[in-house]
């Protein structure tokens, strides 16, 4: 990481909003030091906006959730993923029938991902999104089943991670970020970030 930024971070306690195990490790990977603190939202889509100002919106929810338990010298990141295909949005799976659902839907064809990320100081707030489309091969019924019996895919958005064994068998290309896929576009952020901090 950039040696300035690392130091413009140490005047701040930097709070991942994320349960996601992805979203921690990806911080981990990159030798951010970070708490995890999670206040829970609704996560409620609202029709009357477009699925990248509605990934946005979920993104600075969940950081405004935040407020009343802010410190002054606290940063917080939040961050939420959706799948898009054929104008439909897929957020995490109810249940197995419709996780099935959602990967039959994928075989052969391409899907939007989309994650929108809120950066958050008491003073300031800035959201973006970054996209990715990922293409699927064929997907068998076979490796379906055996992605469904592994039970990873309950707390992931659109029913699979890139990452995952369905995802090394079955994804053909991606056009965009590979780590927006796994639930956050850490590229994209730590020049967001970088942004963020220098007009401070």
């Amino acid at each position: 990481m950039d040696i300035t930024l690392k130091q413009k971070l140490k005047s701040y306690t930097l709070i991942l909003a994320s349960n996601s195990p992805r979203r921690q490790q990806l911080f981990q990977d990159v030798g951010l030091e970070f708490n995890v603190r999670v206040k829970e939202t609704s996560e409620a889509l609202s029709s009357h906006l477009s699925v990248e100002d509605q990934v946005m919106t979920l993104a600075i929810e969940k950081a405004e959730a935040q407020n009343n338990i802010m410190l002054e010298d606290d940063l917080i990141i939040t961050a939420d993923t959706i799948v898009v295909q054929n104008n439909t949005i897929l957020g995490k799976p109810k249940n197995r029938a419709e996780a099935q659902s959602f990967l039959e839907a994928y075989s052969n064809h391409s899907h939007r991902v989309l994650t929108g990320v809120c950066i958050k100081t008491k003073e300031k707030s800035k959201a973006f999104y970054e996209e990715t489309r990922v293409y699927f091969n064929q997907i068998n019924k076979e490796v379906i089943q055996d992605y469904l019996n592994q039970n990873t895919f309950q707390d992931k958005a659109g029913a699979y991670g890139i990452q995952d064994s369905i995802g090394k068998w079955s994804i053909s290309k991606i056009d965009g970020c590979y780590y927006n896929v796994m639930g956050f576009p850490m590229a994209k952020f730590i020049t967001q970030l970088e942004d963020f901090l220098s007009n401070e």
